[in-house]
């Protein structure tokens, strides 16, 4: 919970005029096309820095561009949008990802110039619940900013921050090692959803953990098994390609993590009772 305290500290008593920059990454479908995975999410993200810098290759309006974060900067990552690490810098790094059904605070502090970076969050923590619906609103405002004013953006930003710090100040319970591992797990999940070669084995690889304890800690929060947690959240990611692109069935299979598109069509009927082309015709794309 200590990072929720300083986080929620933070977000309580930050000034309109501590935004000292506002930078977006854009979303775009073809981040998922990259041959490097765990750099897009479906899900919106905010980072900022409590100390140090880093750089981050972002997606710009046209291409993408490197970008270099100090505290004051907030980097706002729209849905899809590309958020790759650059260069290996000392920093203090918090990230606060707006899931479906919860929100998940990330704390990353690095202080090695050589070597790799952390591959694993130093503490990280979900809620019990999603953002409220004001703050849903927020976000919808935050992943359309074209047409917004700088000064708009900030108060915006803001009341986002002290919407999502309204998620953990109202939660009083205390996490126990079964939430603390699951969450770290869930974490690595989302930043390699889309990497085919995503398992349980390589999940329980990263973590030096027994492959049949991720099943135990799937079956304890989600009620279900570590293959139909990725299945359904891939499958929710196709449908928004099939809905909003253009793109085959063969290549959503791909940027979605399936090895085939035979399997990608097998679990898409399982989940949705129809297939992508019956799906998408029904939508009318």
């Amino acid at each position: 919970m200590e990072i929720c305290r300083v986080v929620s500290e933070f977000i309580e008593h930050l000034p309109i005029d501590s935004v000292k920059n506002i930078v977006f990454s854009q979303g775009n479908p073809d981040n998922l096309a990259s041959e490097r995975y765990g750099f897009s999410m479906p899900a919106p993200r905010i980072v900022f820095l409590l100390s140090g810098e880093k750089w981050y290759k972002i997606t710009g309006k046209s291409s993408s561009q490197d970008q270099l974060i100090t505290p004051g900067d907030f980097l706002y990552v729209c849905p899809l949008g590309l958020l790759k690490p650059q260069k290996l810098t000392c920093y203090h790094m918090i990230s606060i990802v707006y899931m479906k059904n919860y929100v998940r605070i990330v704390s990353i502090e690095n202080s090695r110039l050589k070597g790799t970076p952390p591959k694993t969050p130093d503490c990280c923590f979900h809620s019990d619940y999603p953002i409220s619906s004001t703050g849903k609103h927020l976000l919808n405002i935050l992943n359309h900013p074209q047409s917004i004013s700088k000064q708009s953006l900030d108060y915006i930003l803001i009341a986002l921050l002290k919407e999502t710090g309204q998620c953990f100040t109202t939660q009083n319970r205390t996490i126990n090692k079964s939430q603390e591992t699951f969450n770290c797990v869930m974490s690595y999940i989302y930043e390699n959803l889309f990497n085919p070669e995503l398992t349980r084995e390589t999940t329980a690889n990263n973590f030096q953990l027994n492959p049949a304890y991720i099943s135990q800690l799937f079956t304890k929060h989600t009620q279900g098994t570590f293959n139909q947690f990725i299945n359904c959240e891939r499958i929710d990611m196709a449908t928004s390609l099939l809905e909003s692109t253009n793109k085959p069935v063969k290549e959503i299979s791909t940027l979605c993590g399936f090895t085939s598109p035979e399997y990608f069509i097998r679990v898409f009927k399982k989940i949705k009772n129809q297939s992508p082309a019956r799906y998408r015709r029904l939508v009318g794309k």
